[in-house]
């Protein structure tokens, strides 16, 4: 979109303009990372009962859209999460913390995301390592602890055995870990691990004390998740990071116990894998990041002779370029971050049968940006600033709808999706908040909408502008 790349690249033109200007101080780099994003894919594939939709959802194991989100639900997780940076802080500055974001989600709801995460010293060079989070927003409502035994076989390299814990007894994962050098330095990180390993055990049981479930989902292929990590020490002010994550196939049997004729096989598989490049000085950053996801999905009915034969899937794809550039003048601090994705869903459906679900083949490029300037003080004191949020979706595959009298792009997903998604969504975000050490601190805002909300779908306009567009709060608590 035109705006979009138009106003990124003014952005970046006027914060290369007074780079020159800006004098070197000791301060740390304001660095970004890609591996909160790593952990939210792993937390999908690791957590599926949490997921919207649970384990039987049909729409993606990612949860790219659910026809809970309004138009404006990935913009408010974007204008409410923490900013990069931050993210950085949290994954390479502290091993033991809580951080805490709470944002309007309507009338009647908040999105949540409240995560702990600590490295406890059990002596004899082992660790107990332990992360809980819970989520709540439009695709999960997520409870998630992590915790298993590590232990430092050197100063560099560092085994472990962890294991998920949730309400769902068939849905713990063990994994398995290696690790060699640490975060500060530079590091690799590989994982394996056995996803719903007590799946096929719980059936079983229930079967031998005849207590079936009413309904079943049982693994005839398991499904495992293997993943790397991969970030350079810094050389040159270049530092850089490479991951991925894969989830095998799986396959499982999903439906009635007491009519198994009509049961249906789910088979799922999915990776992930990303890159960042960055180059920091105390008071300038300039980076790349790439980012791509794929997931395979198909149900098939086990019988022909199935009351409602089904046999349907999907194929979503996801490709981002991202780029992203902060500047340090004094106390103020200028970020921009711009990302470019090409987003692809194709579902079949063989049977054709009459639905607004199956099938369509919907594509688009979407174009998100944060702009923000921002005073923040060394040490103690009120940090304040304003941000630009924006959301622009271009979507292909136009349709001619007689009762508009006019082409309406993406025309079949935002059919069944039909609040999730509209071509313009962008905000001003006031900021204000206090750090009480350089670790530590809570900010708040507001945002006031610029688009105005007038297009609540394809073809639903509201009568009136809406230009209060939420609050949120964060809370950022490093030890």
């Amino acid at each position: 979109m035109l705006r979009a790349h138009t106003l990124a690249v003014l952005v970046l033109i006027i914060f290369t303009g007074v780079a020159p200007a800006i004098a070197q101080t000791n301060h740390q780099p304001a660095r970004s990372t890609l591996l909160d994003w790593q952990n939210t894919k792993r937390t999908f594939i690791l957590d599926q009962y949490s997921s919207f939709g649970g384990p039987e959802h049909d729409g993606g194991l990612f949860r790219f859209t659910t026809r809970e989100m309004n138009t404006e639900h990935q913009l408010d997780i974007f204008t409410y999460d923490f900013p990069p940076h931050e993210h950085y802080n949290w994954y390479y500055r502290t091993d033991t913390g809580f951080r805490s974001y709470v944002g309007s989600l309507g009338l009647g709801l908040f999105a949540i995301n409240h995560q702990v995460r600590m490295d406890v010293d059990a002596g004899s060079n082992f660790t107990i390592p332990l992360y809980m989070q819970r989520t709540f927003d439009n695709r999960q409502n997520r409870t998630l602890l992590i915790t298993g035994v590590g232990y430092n076989l050197t100063d560099n390299h560092k085994v472990g055995l962890q294991h998920t814990i949730t309400e769902h007894k068939p849905d713990l994962d063990a994994i398995f870990y290696y690790q060699y050098g640490r975060p500060e330095t530079g590091f690799m990180k590989v994982e394996a691990a056995a996803l719903d390993w007590t799946n096929r055990f719980i059936y079983q049981l229930s079967e031998r004390r005849e207590r079936n479930y009413d309904r079943r989902r049982k693994y005839r292929i398991n499904p495992y998740y293997f993943s790397f990590t991969a970030t350079t020490p810094e050389w040159n002010n270049f530092r850089a990071e490479a991951m991925g994550g894969i989830m095998t196939l799986s396959e499982e049997e999903i439906g009635a116990m007491a009519n198994p004729e009509d049961n249906v096989i789910d088979r799922d598989r999915a990776y992930y894998n990303g890159a960042l490049l960055e180059w920091a000085t105390s008071n300038i950053t300039l980076g790349v990041t790439w980012q791509h996801i794929y997931n395979r999905f198909s149900r098939k009915s086990v019988s022909e002779e199935a009351e409602e034969f089904v046999d349907l899937g999907n194929r979503q794809e996801r490709q981002t370029l991202g780029a992203h550039a902060s500047f340090r003048i004094g106390n103020i601090h200028l970020h921009n971050w711009f990302y470019r994705t090409y987003f692809h869903d194709k579902r079949f459906d063989i049977v054709e049968r009459e639905s607004d679900h199956y099938p369509f083949d919907f594509e688009e490029h979407r174009y998100m940006m944060k702009n923000r300037i921002v005073y923040r003080p060394p040490d103690r004191g009120p940090i304040f600033g304003l941000e630009f949020n924006a959301d622009y979706r271009d979507m292909f595959h136009e349709y001619y709808d007689p009762r508009l009298e006019r082409y309406v792009p993406g025309y079949d997903y935002r059919r069944y999706y039909r609040h999730a998604a509209k071509p313009r969504n962008d905000r001003i975000t006031f900021l204000f908040g206090f750090q009480f050490t350089q670790r530590s601190f809570m900010t708040g805002g507001f945002s006031i909408d610029i688009d105005g909300d007038i297009e609540t779908g394809p073809g639903t306009k509201r009568d009136s502008p809406n230009r209060f567009d939420g609050g949120f709060a964060r809370l950022v608590i490093n030890l």
